[in-house]
């Protein structure tokens, strides 16, 4: 894993010395609300604007990727400038099933349709927006664990950084309670409580071949986007 994939997100890439370890598979964790799709937004466009391609696949309640746009430019986040120079694709649910002939049901599906959807890109980095629906009609947890196993076995083999986005679910930190097991990262946005008001945190709780910064540190979300305070201190 040489080099890493810059975020574009101040004091984050402080906090993982350059951003995610390049060719590595990392997850994005969060309650509802906590930042998650603007974290990717970011990621997405600043590997266009270091020349690098990104598919970014929407697979949740914003369904059509016009709305990601729209999204995008309430922060002045050039994403809509990096799809028209071919830089960003983006696809949702509809695209993902017109492309590959066959809709998204589970991870199994996506490693089937994964090699289709991104050979015409040449992509650098993959975006999934989010996974935590793709393992619910699987018996087990362990069935899920193989499943995300095998996406990630072929992820692997496209040479490329990948950022796979899950949530919060009761007490656990992830979805499934796996996702921290089998990525090469996880990331945990949160609120925590101080006085009368929420303040938004960032957290590595994991990342391979990295030494991290382990602190929970303070966010900020301006009209450009996410900030990480990464000198400042939550608790």
């Amino acid at each position: 894993m040489d080099g890493r994939a810059s975020t574009g997100i101040a004091g984050f890439d402080e906090m993982s010395k350059g951003g995610f370890p390049q060719n590595s598979v990392n997850f994005l964790t969060g309650d509802a609300g906590s930042g998650k799709t603007l974290f990717a937004m970011q990621f997405a466009v600043e590997g266009g604007r270091r020349g690098e391609t990104t598919v970014y696949l929407t697979v949740n309640d914003m369904a059509e990727s016009d709305t990601l746009v729209r999204v995008a430019e309430q922060y002045d986040i050039p994403l809509d400038e990096a799809v028209e120079k071919g830089l960003v694709n983006l696809y949702d649910y509809d695209a993902l099933k017109d492309r590959t002939g066959q809709g998204l049901v589970d991870f199994d599906d996506l490693t089937r349709s994964i090699d289709t959807l991104l050979a015409p890109t040449d992509a650098d980095r993959l975006i999934i927006d989010s996974v935590a629906g793709l393992g619910i009609a699987e018996d087990s947890i362990n069935d899920v664990r193989r499943s995300m196993l095998r996406f990630i076995r072929r992820l692997r083999e496209n040479d490329m950084t990948a950022l796979l986005v899950t949530e919060m679910w009761d007490d656990r930190l992830t979805r499934y309670g796996v996702e921290e097991h089998v990525g090469d990262s996880l990331v945990v946005l949160g609120f925590e409580q101080k006085e009368n008001q929420m303040d938004r945190s960032i957290h590595i709780r994991k990342m391979r071949f990295t030494d991290h910064d382990t602190s929970f540190r303070p966010i900020e979300i301006t009209d450009e986007g996410m900030v990480v305070h990464n000198e400042g201190q939550v608790f």
